[in-house]
């Protein structure tokens, strides 16, 4: 009766019928081997106790072990469960595993919170009845085994006890039910705060959970010495109280497991934040994106690519770029793509935000020299949780923190990733007060972009263009992540160049000019774009032994007035070639028709 009664009060706690439909349907097959355990165990502890009420010795362990049946049931449908999703994890995207992942520990949760329910209704109704055997022992009709009741006692409590660590484990899982099946429809904004609120509910239950435990311990002392005193034969004293407190150990370690099962098997497939070191200040990127396994660290330090040492910036540009060889991946699909780019392969970094701009000059540098047609730096989506809430939530689910995680991802294109006939309309440069300077390449009015800039207060013009985005090294990444999201935001695609001033001047003989890298400090390393004698028409000024070309078509003078009455400017295709051979490799071919 009591069993029963207890059933009847889950039904009332999950909500009504239509909820418990729902918690059964998630928990599957798994469902009907709980409820099947639970009423052949009702059957089989009912019998127990009337043989216990006529004087008849049933070992406590048996009876405990037969109650906790459901729960275990309950459990193995939850790692099985838990298991497949963590197997489907490495074939999706970053934030569809993510929401996968949600959903199937939560559907996982079901059959742990049926099995965790039935078990401590049969405990509840395991203790009343040992009471009431207890409390007819002194009946005159039949005699009582010597020891009874002091082992009723014993059984009574860690029933009870029992029982209120399954109602626990029922209630967790029931919150983590109800979280995470309604996680993948829940806004990004909204996540952090739903996550932080379901893990304190789950610590507010830890406290009580862990006096259960400590009761439990306590129990299993007393019961190990008093079996002791009172066997002569260690071995018979020893063997059930041994098997029971085993049988328990097991119960609470499996009930554990699944958590940890999904937390590991999530990491393995790449879900979760990385961990970055102390006092690191992520990038924030307003597009929350599959990021890429990043290739390197980039602090103002220097470079550190994954699994390898520290490079400083001062080192030779070709070390720089053969450690980052290897990493190269690629990008969207074709249909996410602007028209005229191809921007695989391409490179992905984590760097911390205060990263100077002569840092990040160095990158972009050895980024080419690499392979690479443009750079994802992987940062976080504003809208996701803070370092502090994750730490928090690894603290105390660390499956949560895995779920309040949200990459972002900021790609900047390298010129290498513009096609033949795509040209630049625009050059950008960092003004004062966080503002953005821009200026059309063939000529005209200058624009004045906030860095902070909304959706309403850039300019429509930008939209469809290719902006030639400066970089300086008196800014940070931090700013120059801004400049390229507000870019992004009037519809622009940033194309992050060194020296952006050889390009504004049109050839005087028209058709196909061709710049130089001048020779740097390091000796894969070009640092600034020049125009050759034969174009500035100054023949000092030619190289004895031209470093590596990077090739601009433009368009000759009356081609650009032409252009000048059309909507959009479109006056220079800058390539840079993928792999750079080192200096001196070129030959000089001043004035020539052809591209390199």
């Amino acid at each position: 009766m009591s069993v029963l009664f207890v059933s009847w009060l889950l039904v009332s706690w999950a909500g009504g019928s239509d909820e418990l439909s729902r918690i059964t349907g998630a928990a599957g097959s798994f469902s009907s081997l709980v409820l099947l355990s639970g009423l052949v165990e009702l059957v089989f502890l009912t019998l127990m106790v009337c043989h216990i009420g006529i004087g008849r010795v049933v070992p406590l362990a048996v009876m405990l072990g037969m109650a906790t049946l459901p729960w275990t049931v309950g459990l193995l449908g939850t790692e099985v469960i838990v298991g497949r999703v963590v197997a489907a994890l490495a074939g999706l995207e970053i934030p569809d595993a993510r929401n996968a992942l949600a959903l199937g520990v939560g559907e996982a949760m079901a059959a742990r919170m049926l099995g965790a329910w039935m078990s401590a209704a049969l405990l509840l109704g395991l203790g009343l009845g040992l009471a009431m055997a207890g409390a007819s022992a002194e009946l005159p009709f039949r005699s009582s085994p010597q020891g009874s009741t002091p082992s009723l006692v014993l059984g009574v409590v860690v029933a009870l006890t029992l029982a209120t660590i399954a109602l626990l484990g029922a209630l967790e899982a029931h919150r983590l039910f109800e979280l995470l099946t309604g996680l993948p429809q829940t806004p990004i904004a909204d996540r952090t705060r739903l996550l932080s609120q379901a893990a304190d509910d789950v610590m507010r239950l830890r406290p009580l959970r862990q006096a259960c435990l400590a009761l439990l311990i306590i129990l299993a002392v007393v019961l190990l010495v008093w079996q002791t005193r009172r066997y002569s034969r260690m071995a018979r004293g020893w063997m059930g109280s041994v098997f029971l407190a085993a049988a328990v150990t097991a119960l609470l370690f499996l009930d554990a497991h699944p958590l940890r099962l999904a937390e590991q098997g999530a990491r393995a497939a790449g879900v979760g934040a990385p961990s970055l070191p102390r006092g690191f200040e992520p990038l924030r990127t307003s597009e929350a994106a599959m990021p890429h396994p990043f290739a390197a660290l980039v602090t103002a330090e220097g470079l550190t690519p994954v699994g390898s040492a520290r490079l400083g910036w001062s080192s030779p540009g070709k070390a720089l770029a053969e450690s980052l060889m290897g990493s190269l991946h690629s990008t969207l699909p074709q249909s996410t793509r602007p028209s005229g780019v191809v921007p695989e392969p391409v490179l992905p970094v984590l760097a911390d935000a205060r990263t100077p701009g002569a840092s990040l000059r160095r990158l972009v540098e050895a980024s080419a020299l690499a392979g690479a047609r443009s750079v994802e730096l992987v940062g976080q989506h504003p809208q996701s949780a803070n370092l502090a809430t994750l730490a928090k939530l690894k603290t105390q689910v660390p499956l949560l923190s895995l779920l309040a995680a949200q990459e972002g991802t900021l790609q900047l294109l390298l010129p290498a990733a513009l096609s033949k006939p795509v040209t630049l309309s625009w050059q950008a440069r960092f003004g004062e007060g966080e503002q953005l300077l821009l200026s059309p390449v063939q000529g005209g009015e200058t624009l004045s972009l906030s860095l902070s800039a909304s959706l309403a207060e850039v300019p429509h013009v930008l939209a469809g263009t290719f902006v030639g985005l400066e970089l300086p090294e008196d800014i940070s990444l931090k700013e120059l992540g801004a400049a390229a999201e507000v870019l992004g935001l009037a519809g622009a695609s940033p194309v992050v160049v060194l020296d952006p001033a050889s390009r504004t001047a049109q050839p005087m003989n028209g058709g196909t000019s061709t710049l130089w890298l001048p020779r740097s400090p390091g000796p894969l390393a070009p640092k600034r774009f020049q125009r050759t004698a034969n174009e500035a028409r100054l023949p000092e000024q030619a190289p004895a032994r031209p470093p590596e070309p990077v090739t601009a078509t433009q368009r000759s003078q009356p081609s650009s007035a032409m252009a000048t009455m059309r909507p959009t400017a479109n006056t220079s295709t800058i390539a840079m070639p993928s792999n750079l051979p080192p200096a001196g490799a070129w030959g000089a071919a001043p004035a020539s028709g052809s591209l390199f």
